[in-house]
């Protein structure tokens, strides 16, 4: 009786082989994530590596006349990630884009439906002046105190009236672009004013600007007489 033979069958591990197989698992990989939006973006550097690598094993297969089948399985694996990545974010892009309807109606919503007359509620009315004392020399600008713009002022109180006054009002006007006054800062200066006499003050803070602010008036709004 003759003994039995034993046929041992062996695959060479070829680099186009490799090549393939690697190709393959990034392939896959690249497909299990290009169905996340956003996140499936990924999946396109990896499935383009699968393919260089995939590119490489057909050359070598090409030049060996062998181990063709896997590498070419592996740039078909990849195409097919890359697909699904460019069909998902195309169908999200869809999904949050306006509709034109939805453009056209916002347009016509803007359109004037006529004139609605508006009261500004931070418009000020002029402050009546006290008559004879009048706010000369007026010099207003703008400084910061550490983060906070401040106004500073110089400017001089003259009193042409024939009584003395003293601790008497000085209001400063803050005009906006179009001359109406949008702000009124006021300070009380304790001193007494006689007829004829005119006191200066320098460099006084009067308060806070306003953003719009582009040119000041000041007036003497109230006072005490001497007794």
């Amino acid at each position: 009786m003759s003994e039995p033979t034993t046929v041992t069958v062996t695959t060479k591990n070829t680099p186009a082989l490799t090549m393939g197989i690697i190709s393959i698992v990034l392939g896959v990989l690249g497909l299990l994530i290009s169905w996340i939006p956003l996140l499936g973006m990924l999946a396109i550097p990896v499935a383009v590596i699968g393919i260089v690598l995939a590119i490489i094993g057909l050359v070598l297969a090409l030049v060996k006349n062998a181990g063709w089948s896997m590498p070419l399985l592996g740039v078909v694996i990849c195409v097919m990630a890359i697909s699904v990545v460019a069909s998902v974010t195309g169908a999200v892009a869809n999904a949050f884009k306006p509709r034109a309807g939805l453009v056209e109606t916002s347009k016509e919503s803007r359109k004037p439906m006529g004139t609605l007359v508006v009261p500004n509620k931070f418009t000020y009315p002029e402050a009546a002046p006290v008559e004879g004392v009048t706010v000369e020399a007026l010099n207003v600008r703008v400084e910061k105190r550490g983060f906070i713009p401040a106004l500073k002022a110089n400017f001089v109180v003259a009193n042409q009236s024939p009584k003395a006054i003293k601790d008497f009002t000085v209001t400063v006007h803050i005009h906006g672009g179009s001359g109406t006054i949008i702000g009124n800062e006021a300070k009380t200066f304790y001193d007494v004013l006689n007829p004829g006499e005119a006191l200066e003050y320098a460099d006084q803070d009067m308060g806070s600007p306003r953003t719009q602010g582009v040119s000041y008036t000041a007036t003497v709004k109230d006072y005490k007489p001497v007794d």
